[in-house]
């Protein structure tokens, strides 16, 4: 039995890679970060090292070169999908035991839905559902091109909106995939939204703002329940990493730690740094003393703390907006919130608010980070980027109705007040 380290920023590799070591026996650690890498090797002893070639902040040669400085005896595998032979012998001569190319990303997806299949005709695998954009896709695609037979889970926590609970009907009565609806206690969560919106108008701050949100974090919690409850191993989640929004974070003083592979990743020094953020936000207000507290609590744990059992599909495959609008649109007959050009969120209640909130004060939203990552990957433009964002960033009034509304706001009054804080840059 080996102790193996596995470090890749594909999550979707390395949970391959692991579950292959972990089935012989081996004990194994795995990250997706250079610096956590660097900290598990100088702390613990590793027998095996797998690194990607491309690893963030240093690459594997590097990472390879303070293995064979520290531990010359470890032996080092390194992985890539650089087809070069310039590359390979440079590796080899830095003391590489051995140099493996990687398998196109598809064909490794196509592996791991191999592992998971079963013959007892029972589900294989769990998709998270919001009903939205990238996970109607994702359902879509685990079924007709991965050929799995998933349950498609959803959690409702108030804010689900009737067009969201149409394209959940539409997606799974079309494949004909079983849907499990979890639903909190609507009216409470709602209770609690209130309290925390009227809180925060005593004292705004940018960074409690995902206050609002809390109550939908359990949904992770009632993932792995339905997965233990059903046998499943496998949870496919659509999440568009080109979608994360490190800003919100960033007003509670926590750095972005780019490359991490999901929305919820956090070292534990920024999640202290978070604790640390929101007790100070608490104690300056006290209106946040509320009944919404344990839910907030809860959803913290939910979020940051228990394992989420995920791999992601665009670890995989490439996220195109055309080809996934097309396909929802002209298969299902996907349906768009008329009041936007958006097709992000439009099915998630609180987005349209939020968002408003950070426009009139930060003179940005998600839209703007989202199309400004697709700049960065080529997609788009800045031209484009920037038409695309202007139409997005107007005020979807009838979502910010429905929202007060729903809340029992007076919308009129809360729109009154959002537009008298001060604002982070100048009019």
């Amino acid at each position: 039995m080996a102790n193996i380290l596995i470090v890749d920023e594909n999550h979707g590799t390395r949970e391959l890679i692991e579950e292959m070591f972990l089935n012989d026996g081996h004990n194994v650690k795995v990250t997706g970060e250079t610096t956590r890498a660097i900290e598990l090797f100088r702390t613990k002893m590793f027998d095996v090292v797998i690194t990607d070639l491309k690893i963030p902040k240093i690459n594997g040669i590097e990472f390879l070169k303070i293995i064979k400085d520290q531990k010359s005896d470890t032996t080092v595998i390194i992985v890539t999908d650089d087809a070069s032979e310039e590359t390979a012998i440079n590796a080899m001569k830095e003391g590489a035991y051995d140099y493996v190319r990687k398998e196109n990303a598809i064909e490794e997806l196509k592996k791991v839905a191999e592992m998971h299949r079963r013959n007892d005709r029972q589900a294989e695998c769990l998709v998270p559902f919001s009903g939205g954009r990238d996970s109607s896709f994702t359902l879509h695609y685990v079924v007709k091109e991965l050929g799995l037979k998933p349950i498609a889970y959803s959690y409702d926590w108030g804010m689900l909106t009737d067009l969201a609970r149409r394209n959940q009907a539409r997606i799974c009565g079309k494949l004909g995939v079983e849907h499990i609806l979890i639903s909190a206690d609507i009216r409470k969560k709602r209770a609690n939204i209130r309290k925390n919106v009227l809180a925060w108008l005593k004292k705004p701050s940018l960074g409690t703002v995902p206050l609002f949100m809390a109550g939908d974090k359990q949904y992770f919690y009632f993932a792995n329940l339905i997965m233990r409850q059903n046998n499943l191993k496998l949870s496919i989640l659509g999440e568009n990493l080109l979608e994360t929004t490190n800003f919100k974070a960033g007003f509670c003083g926590i750095e972005p730690r780019f490359g991490e592979q999901h929305t919820y990743s956090l070292s534990f020094a920024d999640k202290i740094k978070m604790v640390l953020f929101y007790g100070k936000e608490f104690i300056f207000n006290p209106a946040y003393f509320n009944s919404s507290l344990f839910d907030t609590f809860d959803a913290f744990r939910s979020y940051y703390l228990i394992k989420h059992n995920n791999i992601n599909i665009y670890d995989y495959i490439k996220w195109d907006e055309k080809t996934i609008i097309n396909t929802l649109i002209n298969g299902y007959d996907w349906e768009t919130d008329p009041g936007t050009r958006a097709t992000w969120r439009i099915g998630d209640g609180t987005a349209a608010f939020y968002n408003y909130i950070y426009y009139m004060v930060a003179g940005f939203t998600e839209n703007d980070t989202f199309r400004s990552n697709q700049i960065r990957e080529g997609d788009l433009t800045r031209e484009q980027a920037l038409e695309l964002s202007i139409e997005e960033n107007r005020p979807r009034w009838d979502s910010i109705q429905w929202y007060c509304r729903t809340l029992y706001l007076d919308w009129v009054n809360i729109i009154s007040s959002l537009n008298k804080i001060d604002t982070l840059y100048a009019s």
